[in-house]
């Protein structure tokens, strides 16, 4: 099988800040930006399998409490900042905002220990558990986020597995935060291993970055290799290259 040469990085680019270098910053952005779309998803599986089984969820009163304590959380959660000064006193946005990260995330992380707390044996209550973590984490309390992904890839039904890859990535930086990189990688495995392909080219390239982490370079080049190998049209490509790059001189 023929091989394609990577493209050239020039030593400006290798000189440029690396984002992973940055402790606290390493946002998982595809992740992330996928993630709605799979809650989303999620979300309507709960209806229909409201509406097969004769539950009539859309209109019971339970199920509409619970989706409106869950939005209302939501919204906290994605809700924006707005500083309070004089510049922008009569050009605030409509709707909910807060003043600070703090706050806003003080405020969802109160309404999903509610959600979760009242429902826990719901869908929804479930989800608020990955939730909390991501509050926790948004707070730096690594610990913490670290203990509500861990039971939300427990405890979560079978309806949130698609889910439970997106926890485990988390879980993995909340504990890497820690400066627990072996437990981090162990939760990079568990992804690998599944059968079920999704988020495994993140795996990939984040357990990569782990064992560069532990100075363990040769590890780290197959994990990199492996990602393009599966993955050749990966978002993640360019950056694996840099980085192969990086480790072979």
């Amino acid at each position: 099988m023929a091989t394609t040469k990577a493209p050239k990085i020039s030593q400006k680019e290798l000189r440029q800040p690396d984002e992973f270098q940055t402790l606290g910053e390493r946002a998982l952005q595809h992740i992330t930006d996928n993630r709605k779309w799979y809650i989303l998803g999620i979300i309507a599986l709960f209806v229909i399998a409201g509406v097969v089984s004769g539950v009539r969820a859309i209109i019971d009163h339970r199920t509409e409490k619970i989706s409106k304590m869950y939005a209302d959380a939501l919204e906290s959660f994605d809700a924006p900042i707005v500083e309070e000064n004089e510049e922008n006193k009569e050009n605030k946005p409509e709707g909910l905002y807060f003043p600070t990260e703090e706050a806003k995330y003080l405020a969802a992380l109160q309404k999903f220990e509610s959600l979760q707390q009242s429902y826990s044996g719901s869908n929804f209550g479930y989800m608020a558990l990955f939730y909390i973590g991501d509050c926790h984490f948004k707070l730096k309390r690594y610990d913490k986020a670290a203990e509500y992904y861990a039971r939300f890839t427990d405890e979560g039904s079978s309806d949130l597995d698609s889910l439970k890859f997106v926890a485990r990535h988390n879980l993995a930086q909340a504990l890497e935060m820690q400066g627990k990189l072996d437990d981090a990688i162990k939760q990079y495995d568990e992804i690998l291993n599944s059968s079920d392909k999704v988020w495994r080219e993140q795996a990939y390239f984040f357990k990569g970055y782990l064992l560069e982490k532990q100075d363990k370079k040769e590890d780290a080049v197959k994990m990199y290799e492996k990602m393009i190998e599966e993955f050749p049209e990966s978002q993640l490509k360019s950056k694996a290259e840099k980085r192969l790059m990086m480790l072979k001189g």
